[in-house]
């Protein structure tokens, strides 16, 4: 079970958000582990040494009864102009050309990450904040599932881009294409995203017919 809270050192604009975890309804196996808070702390630390962008929490604490997670927390710095690329995304009206440039910054940060030797296993646009007129403007967020190593090999960057792609599944066809191109080739991602877009439109449209029939 998972609260958040929002904190106020001074007046009324929160300062801080405070992320607690309960673990008391887990078998005690999974109460031995480390907890989410200071899982997160350890790989956003790790992150910023390989200048991943990446808010890294203020502060992380557990509470244990005979060695057993009972819950965790963490404290973060509140952001209220950040939103998760994927709300921004699918709320978008600056038409296809925004959505393309988009995803190449979206794209460029994912390469970025798999050159330093980050792998996270669960890539979705939730996983990045986007934080408009700052520098920078896309943070990466939620480690759970990260691993931090020297490499990140060919078969683990292809099923993590075909993850991200998925999660783009209700963006135009040469949108969603453009992450996955411009990490793989970004001198070719202009080219290649529109051609991998025209390919699904023929099936779309056999798709149509048959649900219409």
């Amino acid at each position: 079970r998972k609260e958040s809270f929002l904190l106020a050192l001074e007046g009324a604009a929160p300062d801080f958000l405070l992320k607690v975890n309960h673990y008391e309804s887990l078998p005690p196996w999974r109460r031995l582990r480390r907890s989410k808070a200071r899982a997160e702390l350890a790989r956003a630390t790790m992150l910023a040494a390989r200048s991943i962008p990446t808010p890294i929490p203020v502060a992380a604490g557990e509470l244990r009864h005979a060695g057993l997670l009972v819950c965790c927390y963490g404290l973060v710095r509140w952001m209220p102009d950040a939103t998760d690329v994927l709300r921004v995304w699918t709320e978008a009206r600056d038409g296809a050309a925004s959505r393309r440039a988009w995803a190449c910054e979206l794209g460029v940060l994912v390469r970025r990450m798999h050159e330093a030797g980050v792998h996270q296993e669960d890539l979705a646009p939730n996983n990045f904040l986007w934080r408009p007129g700052t520098a920078p403007q896309l943070l990466a967020i939620d480690f759970e599932r990260t691993r931090v190593g020297r490499r990140v090999t060919a078969r683990e960057r292809v099923f993590a881009l075909a993850k991200l792609e998925r999660h783009f599944a209700g963006a135009p066809a040469a949108a969603r294409m453009r992450p996955a191109a411009k990490r793989l080739n970004p001198r070719r991602a202009r080219r290649v995203a529109p051609q991998l877009g025209a390919r699904q439109r023929p099936a779309r449209r056999q798709a149509a017919a048959t649900t219409s029939s």
